[in-house]
């Protein structure tokens, strides 16, 4: 499973050469961005259209899904900064990508428990 989200992650960041992105911070992004993209689409489909119809929107899908992305993202970006010292914000960008990813994957699991927000996205 390691080997597989090291793969994922250098398809769009490429291989570098410190060993720390393969052994700490890549296991890291995708434990971080999977628990955010879960509590993302939990609170937009259990918690926001449960309590109400008005925010089911695709708009309000979007904007949930940007805020869990941005958010996965910049705390990842300075936990890398943290252990290597440098700004990595590439990898900021590929967890962004790989985000919306899951956040779609998951949106297509997660809202078929919403009352309200069984249709949003699509």
């Amino acid at each position: 499973m390691g080997d597989l989200l090291m793969t994922f992650f250098e398809i769009l960041h490429g291989t570098q050469d410190d060993p720390i992105y393969r052994d700490q911070i890549y296991r890291q992004s995708s434990a971080a961005l999977l628990l955010a993209t879960l509590a993302g689409t939990f609170l937009f489909y259990h918690v926001v259209g449960r309590v109400s119809a008005r925010f089911i929107l695709w708009t309000h899908w979007f904007t949930c899904m940007a805020i869990t992305v941005l958010f996965a993202a910049s705390v990842m970006v300075v936990m890398t900064h943290l252990q290597t010292g440098l700004w990595d914000f590439v990898l900021g960008i590929v967890l962004m990508l790989y985000g919306a990813l899951f956040f779609i994957c998951m949106s297509a699991l997660m809202k078929m428990g919403s009352p309200n927000a069984r249709r949003t996205p699509w």
